[in-house]
């Protein structure tokens, strides 16, 4: 029951949160997003209802980038490290494609090349877009929450490590994350690489999640054992975004509680060094 009270307030919230925001935009810009809204409803359910014929084009099309060997991976490198840079997106659609061309060998197209460009990125906007940096983590207020712990003077090298690993595990926008963190002054490029490859076999899922679709695909197999393949990816795609938002939820919480108690010891630092400063300008007592 207390879970559901939960779960009912976080979905106000969330609507309230939707409709003050629409509400504060102008005329124009209402437009443009109910016609967003609009094409991306057409064409979700247009994926919906042609899935099957989707997934059989780009299963037939996977045979001939897998024959033409390096050229095929070279064009998934170049594309995995286009996404690798804001506000470009797609890098989950690549890695389900790259899972339903090479399989699981895929794993080590996407594991080395989105560990390096992630780094790549991240030292492009830390030494040479510092601005457009702040303008990406000062737009989105998650990233920015991890982006203040990592802040800390006092967070340790393996800290900074292990906070990057979990910020990596969840579902936070791949390039933004990138080139926001690029501002954060005493990151170390060294710990993100880390942090990148250590977190990198959750790519395993995207790229199971390819594979279960190349099955689905498959003109040789009955309905039926299409049915229990789509049945294990859509069950893989929830339980990954499920287990993600939970680790999500958890992390935000604590992090925002370790914030809070850091300002707190910051302002009664502020009070204790003023009380001090009071007590030793104080003029002595008068003595006749």
């Amino acid at each position: 029951m207390y879970s559901m009270n939960r779960i009912n307030e976080y979905v106000y919230s969330t609507i309230n949160r939707a409709k003050t925001w629409f509400n504060s935009l102008t005329l124009m810009q209402k437009i443009g997003v109910v016609c967003g809204l609009i094409i991306h409803t057409t064409i979700s359910l247009l994926i919906i209802i042609n899935y099957q014929k989707i997934i059989e084009t780009i299963v037939n099309a996977s045979g001939g980038i897998r024959e033409s060997g390096t050229t095929g991976v070279f064009v998934f490198v170049l594309l995995l490290s286009l996404v690798s840079f804001p506000p470009l997106i797609g890098f989950s659609s690549l890695c389900l494609i790259i899972g339903i061309v090479y399989g699981f060998q895929g794993f080590w197209i996407v594991a080395i090349t989105s560990s390096i460009m992630s780094t790549v990125s991240l030292c492009v906007f830390k030494y040479q877009l510092k601005g457009l940096s702040r303008k990406i983590i000062e737009s989105n207020e998650n990233i920015k929450l991890f982006a203040s712990v990592i802040k800390d003077e006092d967070t340790t090298f393996m800290q900074e490590i292990f906070i990057l690993i979990l910020m990596k595990l969840c579902p936070l926008p791949y390039s933004l994350t990138n080139g926001g963190l690029g501002c954060v002054p005493h990151l170390s490029p060294i710990a993100f690489f880390i942090a990148c490859t250590v977190c990198s076999p959750k790519y395993l899922i995207q790229i199971l999640m390819g594979v279960q679709l190349r099955k689905i695909g498959d003109d040789d197999k009955n309905n039926y054992k299409k049915s229990i393949d789509l049945a294990v990816f859509i069950i893989t795609g929830l339980s990954f975004a499920t287990l993600s938002m939970l680790l999500y939820r958890r992390l935000k919480v604590k992090l925002y509680q370790r914030q809070q108690r850091n300002e707190l010891n910051i302002d009664e630092l502020v009070d204790n060094d003023n009380a001090t400063l009071s007590v030793s300008v104080s003029p002595p007592p008068y003595s006749p």
